[in-house]
């Protein structure tokens, strides 16, 4: 099985997954926490494992940090989290949507191609993210 460690965030919905990425202060937290707060599930944060499972990749989080996210701020936070979850789509946080109706773009990861989102500077970022990880 192909597995590989990024530095990202991932949250999860009903078994589907948005994978999180961008530097150090991007905002790949701040992102899940406000998906959490609207219903969604952690996977994990700050460093997460994905797995080529036949024709789907599979977030997980590392044992280390099982259940932790961090809040600026505040510290680390502990809470319920989920142990894998197949990855829709993935959100870039050091790029920015330029255009109001952007064409689609995608990412390959682990050999499979995955819809991408730009999501530096989007006031309605967490609101669309999750309309998108719960409708489809």
């Amino acid at each position: 099985m192909k597995k590989e460690r990024m530095h990202a965030s991932c949250v999860e919905y009903e078994g589907k997954s948005v994978l999180i990425i961008g530097d150090s202060g991007s905002g790949k937290s701040s992102l899940s926490l406000a998906l959490i707060a609207l219903g969604a599930t952690l996977v994990s944060d700050d460093a997460v494992d994905i797995n080529l499972s036949g024709k789907e990749i599979l977030t997980t989080p590392p044992d280390s940090i099982l259940g932790q996210i961090e809040a600026r701020g505040f510290g680390i936070l502990e809470m319920p989290y989920c142990a894998s979850a197949t990855l829709k789509f993935v959100v870039d946080m050091n790029k920015s949507e330029v255009r109001r109706l952007p064409e689609d773009k995608t990412i390959f990861l682990l050999g499979l191609k995955i819809p991408l989102i730009f999501g530096g500077n989007n006031l309605h970022l967490a609101d669309a993210v999750f309309c998108v990880l719960k409708l489809g």
